[in-house]
Parts: structure tokens; sequence; C-alpha cells
């Protein structure tokens, strides 16, 4: 029976990975930094409401919003957050 050490560890962002005398190295996930759009979650958070309720908004189209895959984006020029806090409010 071999003794199978393995070690891990970071080098310059970099995942690697030593076992059985090979070095095996993985690439970083890319970080999205800055982005121009929210999630339909992030809204409900900001206007806390659920996120049912953005849907609705949505299909109502009182937020402007894109289908992308199973979920929408909703573009960070095309909300007022002022403007929706008010229709909330009434």
């Amino acid at each position: 029976m071999e003794n199978t050490t393995s070690v891990n560890f970071y080098v310059n962002n970099f995942y690697a990975k030593i076992k059985n005398s090979q070095v095996v190295v993985r690439q970083p996930k890319k970080i999205m930094k800055e982005r121009d759009f929210y999630t339909t979650s992030e809204v409900a958070g900001i206007l806390k409401i659920s996120k049912q309720s953005v849907l609705k908004r949505i299909h109502r189209d009182s937020i402007k919003a894109q289908k992308m895959g199973r979920d929408f984006i909703i573009l960070k020029k095309n909300v007022d957050f002022k403007k929706l806090i008010a229709e909330i409010k009434r």
C-alpha cells in the first residue's frame, strides 16, 4: 500500500495541489468586480420587498428587465429606486 500524502496551497491566487509527487495547478475563479446590473434578489433587498413582488413588477413593466437564463437582470441605468419606493408606499 502506497503512502499518499496531499498538500494544498495557493500561489499568486492559483490553487495548487501536490499528490504523489505530481503538482496540479488550477486557475482561480473569475471574480466580477463591477457589474452594471442588479439581480432580482438584489433589487428585492434594496426595496425591502419579496423577490416575487419584484417579478410581478417586471411582468407589469413597472421594472424594465432582461431575461438571463432562468432569472432576470435589471440594468442599473434602467432602474429608478426613488420612483419605485414611492410606488411601493402608495
